[in-house]
């Protein structure tokens, strides 16, 4: 019976990848397996820390503290608190453990593979974008972890007002250059 919905997830992500994906149209099989195999060839010089480093040799931390500095505020310490409420009802049966498990997966492989499999990684967390969805999606839950404690609907507006504001005024004020994004953390 679980199988099913990940069978389902899976073919949906492959008809995603073939559609967004132009490279893959001539021989899909073929193509993403050589694009899997190429992901460690490319070694450049990445600076972190001060410090210069092989991007195949990056330290553990390298994905977690960027991705930590270059998320807003609100997003890291929402997911931060999305992570063990989604834990919570998942052991509760609250939520469904297979979607928990997925996006655990979602996060995990790609985060496993980088830290610990050497993948070359350089110019940021341009590279990284596809653990985004859900890392935002575990903010979600700890947006609405919080709000399903707040009931009056103008200390709701101001909480969300709050969540919005540091990414609004860091796209306005980088504006064109949105991509330099670094948070006060």
């Amino acid at each position: 019976r679980a199988v099913l919905p990940l069978l389902l997830f899976w073919l949906v992500a492959a008809v995603v990848a073939y559609v967004t994906w132009p490279y893959l149209w001539v021989d899909p099989v073929h193509r993403i397996l050589e694009s899997f195999s190429k992901l460690d060839v490319y070694n450049h010089r990445v600076v972190f820390r001060g410090h210069i480093f092989s991007s195949s040799e990056l330290p553990w931390i390298y994905l977690p503290e960027l991705t930590s500095l270059q998320l807003t505020e609100p997003a890291v310490i929402l997911a931060g608190v999305g992570l063990p409420v989604l834990a919570w009802k998942s052991l509760r049966r609250a939520s469904d453990p297979l979607v928990v498990g997925l996006l655990i997966g979602w996060i995990g492989a790609p985060t496993y593979w980088l830290i610990f499999r050497g993948a070359a990684i350089y110019g940021g967390i341009r590279h990284l974008l596809f653990i985004l969805p859900p890392v935002l999606i575990l903010a979600g839950a700890g947006i609405e972890a919080i709000l399903d404690r707040v009931h009056r609907p103008w200390p709701r507006r101001a909480i969300l007002s709050l969540i919005l504001i540091p990414g609004l005024w860091g796209i306005i004020s980088l504006q064109p250059y949105e991509y330099t994004y670094f948070n006060s953390f």
